[in-house]
């Protein structure tokens, strides 16, 4: 059983269990189809399944991982209330356990989730956590926390295996939604894992973007506190867990960036293969057609 189940309450395990209904998936049949609602959560008892995600309707679907015996899926959309991220299908002949989107809201999610109020965060970061925004690339483009690495949702599950389970993640998006849903992730392989409550919207954009525009024309680390600013550098790292802090930071930051050029790469090998058919059926038609062109010169040629 996967480490969240295992650490919820006794009467929430007696329950879940007897509302565990037993399903039985066919080699191909696509359990989650991207786009679709979501009903339930599922737990695999038996065989493997593959997740993929598209980024518009008519984009080849991305690899996001494959899943096996007691992995889980289908929390994100029941958490968020927002149609299916990722299509599932099964690799082989499955035996799953699912779980109704009413009673997973309150028996599991509920109880696994911790949250801290934004203000809180600047004595976590001294402690060594590490800010993880799990929105998509454009959306922390355009404004984010300093301190804070870009983990998209729908990448993280193909990350944690570069993510470290002895550290502390705090967890940030626009209004701690997707928060919900990377922290349920996370701490469903053991990470450990709090929320900032509200996410951005409990911080003033004004105070963001000053920060960011400061941090660009120094090069400074700063660390937003509600609607004050802190400049942290080398010289006020006192002690050695700050510093450690600060290297994880950069290390984290370089291990994201791997496997982004990791997908990237991974896209681009499937677009030449796509463009190497192409070029072997256009040298097929421009073959046929100089052979026919040659059989009509030929049939002009004779008397």
């Amino acid at each position: 059983m996967i480490p969240l189940i295992r650490s919820l309450p006794p009467a929430n395990l007696r329950t879940i269990s007897e509302e565990l209904e037993e399903v039985i998936i066919e080699k191909d049949e696509v359990i989650i189809e991207q786009g679709g609602l979501g009903s339930y959560y599922y737990l695999i008892k038996k065989g493997e399944c593959l997740v993929t995600h598209k980024n518009s309707k008519h984009a080849q679907a991305i690899k996001v991982a494959k899943l096996q015996i007691w992995d889980s899926f289908g929390e994100s959309a029941l958490i968020s209330g927002e149609p299916r991220a990722e299509t599932v299908t099964a690799l082989s002949k499955m035996i799953l356990l699912r779980f109704h989107k009413d009673k997973f809201l309150k028996l599991v999610k509920e109880p696994s989730l911790t949250f801290i109020d934004f203000i809180e965060w600047e004595l976590w970061q001294d402690k060594g956590a590490l800010l993880l925004d799990v929105r998509p690339p454009d959306e922390y483009e355009k404004l984010h926390l300093p301190d804070a690495l870009n983990a998209p949702l729908f990448t993280l599950r193909m990350e944690l295996k570069s993510l470290d389970k002895n550290q502390l993640y705090i967890i940030i998006c626009e209004d701690g939604k997707t928060s919900e849903s990377a922290a349920f992730l996370m701490k469903t392989y053991g990470f450990q894992v709090k929320i900032i409550k509200n996410g951005l919207n409990y911080v003033s954009k004004e105070v963001v973007l000053k920060a960011q525009k400061a941090l660009k024309k120094t090069g400074q680390t700063r660390t937003i506190i509600a609607d004050q600013t802190r400049t942290v550098t080398a010289d006020s790292i006192a002690d050695s867990k700050k510093m450690n802090a600060v290297l994880a930071r950069e290390n984290h930051k370089l291990k994201l960036a791997l496997i982004e050029l990791r997908g990237k790469y991974s896209e681009l090998e499937k677009e030449q293969k796509v463009l190497k058919e192409k070029n072997k059926l256009l040298f097929k038609k421009a073959t046929d057609y100089q052979l026919k062109w040659e059989q009509v010169q030929n049939r002009a040629a004779k008397p």
